[in-house]
């Protein structure tokens, strides 16, 4: 069954049908733009196109590649509950080209939106099989990098949440770590680029009975270091923690955001 939020994001990415006809756990991989993809299981295992060495890789046992709507290709993994962290390479190849990165899951879709896809741009994602973590990084600067995490408890007895964030600047050679941890209601957004630029965050909640609450915030900003984690356990008490040193959030005062 489809989730409340995931329905139209499944057809927008074109990738409706493979899920429907198959109930092992998978995830699928694709770009709408021109650009290869190389995915790497934490076995070593790779499927896609490695550009830098002019090589094509098939070794995912189980592993399907099929054609999105756009035409390029989708790469569908199978995984486990016991999977380690894969890392996901994009390798830009065409001048003036811009395009979105999906990866789909079991009650989610992450979507990376409005990637520069340059000739030399090596982007690199590892990501937790679940989707509720992801950590990006790039060997060129990153203006307006924005991430889009949709997410349908399996259960279906919770409310789904679409999380919009995006980052005004990442500098080259910096790391984004994202971790959303749904059952306790935090989502910690963290880099190790200078406090230059700024976060802004959108997230809707979808609930049950299909009503939707909106929350925004334009301007996160630290001084010291870019290590925040949004609370939303309670709605109308969303807050925001600011780490200020990688030691995390325990003793961090959660302030609240209007």
């Amino acid at each position: 069954m489809f989730g409340r939020i995931l329905l139209i994001t499944f057809i927008f990415c074109g990738i409706l049908q493979v899920f429907s006809q198959t109930k092992v756990k998978k995830l699928t991989i694709g770009l709408n733009a021109s650009g290869d993809i190389l995915i790497t299981k934490a076995d070593g295992k790779r499927i896609g196109f490695d550009s830098n060495n002019k090589r094509a890789f098939n070794e995912i046992r189980d592993s399907l590649i099929s054609q999105s709507t756009s035409g390029n290709p989708l790469y569908h993994i199978p995984i486990s509950d016991k999977e380690k962290n894969l890392t996901i390479k994009v390798f830009g190849n065409t001048p003036n080209t811009k395009g979105n990165l999906s990866i789909t899951g079991d009650g989610f879709v992450i979507r990376l939106i409005g990637l520069e896809l340059e000739p030399s741009k090596v982007l690199t994602i590892s990501l937790k099989p679940n989707g509720q973590k992801l950590e990006f990084y790039s060997n060129q600067a990153e203006e307006m990098l924005k991430f889009n995490f949709a997410i349908d408890p399996p259960d279906g007895k919770e409310p789904s949440y679409l999380f919009k964030i995006e980052r005004t600047k990442l500098f080259a050679a910096k790391k984004i770590s994202l971790n959303l941890d749904i059952g306790n209601g935090t989502f910690d957004f963290i880099d190790d680029s200078p406090p230059i630029g700024n976060y802004s965050l959108n997230l809707t909640r979808i609930n049950l009975d299909g009503t939707q609450n909106e929350f925004s915030k334009s301007e996160i900003t630290s001084k010291k270091a870019n290590i925040f984690q949004l609370d939303f356990k309670k709605w109308d008490q969303i807050c925001l923690r600011n780490g200020e040193n990688k030691k995390g959030f325990s003793k961090s005062k959660c302030q609240p955001l209007k």
